[in-house]
């Protein structure tokens, strides 16, 4: 009797320690998708800029952005734009070319540091992807157009 009721016991303790080896593995952080701002539409190699047509939100003066052309051909081009302090309504905003190359229909992302945010140095703005409303000088707020 007593090798019956030490029976369940012993498999008892030897899940029970199973379970308690196991290790605990991290959870992998999943990469953020990129956030998509709009298309390049015309570009003045001269001045040294590019009007970007908006697929949602006014960003910043001093937002950086980062072009690069469509599809996935092996010489793609890359450029890395700055939004600029003029205003041309709320469906287009301006930005100076700070590097690369750039062409009109080219698809517009904002820019994301790859480093860890407690090396990056920055704590202004704790969420990239989803920006603080912009305001008018009225002090309303500015919906983005819907597409």
């Amino acid at each position: 009797m007593k090798r019956i009721l030490s029976l369940p016991a012993l498999a008892a303790f030897v899940l029970l320690g199973a379970s308690c080896s196991q290790q605990v593995r991290p959870v992998k952080k999943t990469a953020r998708p990129p956030v998509y701002v709009g298309k390049v539409e015309q570009v003045y190699p001269s001045h040294n800029y590019v009007l970007i047509a908006l697929a949602g939100n006014i960003y910043e003066p001093g937002t950086v952005l980062i072009s690069q052309s469509p599809g996935r051909e092996e010489n793609r081009r890359v450029a890395n734009l700055i939004v600029t302090e003029e205003r041309m309504g709320r469906a287009r905003i301006p930005a100076d070319i700070r590097s690369g190359a750039v062409e009109a229909g080219d698809l517009v992302f904002l820019y994301r540091n790859l480093a860890a945010p407690e090396s990056s140095g920055k704590k202004d703005n704790p969420d990239p992807d989803n920006p603080e409303p912009k305001t008018d000088e009225d002090g309303k707020e500015v919906t983005p157009p819907i597409s």
